[in-house]
């Protein structure tokens, strides 16, 4: 057995019993509907009771070229080019990132070459380190270990 769908009793009273309400008004509260999504709040403003702009979004909804569909598509469209912003965006993140991790390790490797050329002991060579690093292990001429980090 479905959900029996119930509606709040309408807050706004209605003034125009029997008449109809004219078409900016319909097409004022129906945008408001799209951008608000709010039936109480929309209702109050423009006068008009719940029932009505319910009624009239039923309607709406089942033209298949009404303006439901239209800001339906129009929201897809402004999603669509935002994700695409977005994944332009993250690629040239990604991409700066592996050029500056690139630039790190070459400044790593010379610097553990200097040193090794210096005359420092090298403990471990360049090299990628589990957690994702790229280092370096030299000793210090006290013995410590410096490690040298990209």
């Amino acid at each position: 057995m479905g959900k029996e769908r119930r509606y709040c009793k309408n807050k706004t009273k209605g003034s125009r019993r029997g008449r109809k309400w004219d078409e900016a008004t319909r097409t004022g509260v129906l945008m408001d509907m799209i951008a608000a999504n709010n039936i109480c709040a929309v209702a109050r403003k423009w006068g008009v009771p719940e029932s009505t702009i319910r009624t009239w979004i039923s309607e709406e909804m089942a033209k298949p070229e009404g303006i439901y569909e239209q800001a339906r598509r129009e929201a897809a469209r402004q999603v669509a080019a935002a994700a695409a912003d977005a994944a332009l965006k993250q690629v040239g993140y990604l991409a700066r990132r592996v050029e500056a991790n690139a630039r790190n390790a070459e400044i790593c490797e010379g610097l553990a070459e200097r040193l090794r050329q210096d005359g420092y002991p090298v403990l471990s060579g360049p090299r990628v380190t589990g957690d994702g690093y790229y280092e370096s292990c030299v000793l210090d001429p006290d013995g410590n270990t410096v490690e040298i980090v990209a």
